[in-house]
């Protein structure tokens, strides 16, 4: 199955949207983690996490389903909890289509099902210091988009 995604759809994947501040300072604190399913790692997914205030962070998984977070503001997260979400089944970054505003959106195959949301119900805090998270998506309410 094959679907069309615009150049402004992919910036608003990849980027952080409405996270502007106005002139306040936030402490960002490294995060890297895993993402699995069933005990398995899992590549080529999205990780979101959204604070109460500031800026959000997101990073994809490798083969290994290791991440590393990082903000528009440097790399990390912004101390404090945060709301988590996982997006699997989006193309690859490297497969991601010129985001060219005259240039037409690029076809891009995501297999045989529409990405999926995997939403943590519970907040995660940020510690300010080195942070590692396993996310176990086992643990996650799971929707289809």
């Amino acid at each position: 199955m094959l679907y069309r995604l615009s150049p402004a759809l992919l910036m608003l994947i990849l980027t952080n949207v409405g996270c502007q501040n106005s002139g306040e300072s936030f402490v960002l604190a490294p995060v890297e983690g895993r993402v699995v399913l069933d005990s398995t790692p899992v590549p080529d997914a999205l990780v979101q996490f959204s604070p109460t205030k500031g800026p959000s962070s997101q990073g994809y998984t490798d083969s290994n389903g290791q991440f590393t977070l990082m903000a528009t503001a440097g790399k990390g997260a912004v101390v404090g909890p945060h709301s988590v979400k996982v997006t699997t089944g989006l193309p690859k970054p490297a497969e991601v289509s010129s985001s060219e505003a005259n240039e037409p959106p690029k076809e891009v195959s995501l297999g045989n099902s529409p990405p999926t949301d995997y939403i943590f119900e519970s907040t995660m805090s940020i510690e300010n210091n080195n942070n590692v998270i396993e996310l176990d998506l086992n643990k996650a309410k799971k929707r289809r988009g």
